[in-house]
Parts: C-alpha cells; sequence; structure tokens
C-alpha cells in the first residue's frame, strides 16, 4: 500500500525546493547598487528652477509627490502639505521634514 505522509512531510519536502541563496546578502547588494542616486546638484539649471518655482508656490494643504535624496537614498513621499519654511528651506509633506536640497523632482496633484 501507498505511503501517507502528514502535513509536517509536506512541509519538509516543501524546503527541498526552495531558492537557494548561496551568497547570503547579494541580492540585497544588488537591489541597493541598482537603485538610482541623483542629487540636486546633479540637476539641470532648468529643472532645479522648475522646482524652486514650484515650492514658491505651495500652500499648507497642497497636495504633492516629492522625490528626494537623503543620505543616498532616493525617496519618494506623498501627501499634504504640512508647511513651507522659506527661512530653514524646509518642505513638511506629512510628518516628513525635506530640506529643500534634497528634493530632485516635485509634483502638484
Amino acid at each position: 500500500m501507498g505511503r501517507i505522509e502528514g502535513a509536517g512531510a509536506h512541509a519538509a519536502r516543501a524546503k527541498l525546493f526552495m531558492p537557494f541563496d548561496a551568497l547570503k546578502g547579494f541580492r540585497e547588494a544588488l537591489a541597493e547598487r541598482e537603485r538610482p542616486v541623483v542629487t540636486r546638484g546633479d540637476l539641470a539649471d532648468d529643472r532645479a528652477e522648475e522646482i524652486d518655482r514650484v515650492l514658491r508656490g505651495l500652500r499648507p494643504g497642497d497636495m504633492v509627490t516629492v522625490l528626494f535624496d537623503r543620505d543616498g537614498e532616493c525617496i519618494r513621499q506623498s501627501g499634504l502639505v504640512a508647511r513651507v519654511d522659506g527661512e530653514r528651506q524646509v518642505l513638511q509633506v506629512v510628518g516628513t521634514e525635506i530640506r529643500f536640497d534634497e528634493i530632485v523632482g516635485i509634483e502638484v496633484e
């Protein structure tokens, strides 16, 4: 007669077919390397001027999507503008403060 396997045997057999990651952390390192890094200093003058124009026109309550570079990481933040502080050069979207010089792209929705 055939052998009846329990749930534990199925789980053990399933592990045999899981992908093998011979180099632990290698996939994460590749993903990190593929992430584009763009800083505001790399922007063309016309693009930087466009960002400045948009920032000057923002008001609390405006809905925006901001692409910014923080410590080499490209971050996208969407939400309502809570504050635009020209003196401190800071834009606050929801609870996130973003320095003007970190912004590489901004869209008003």
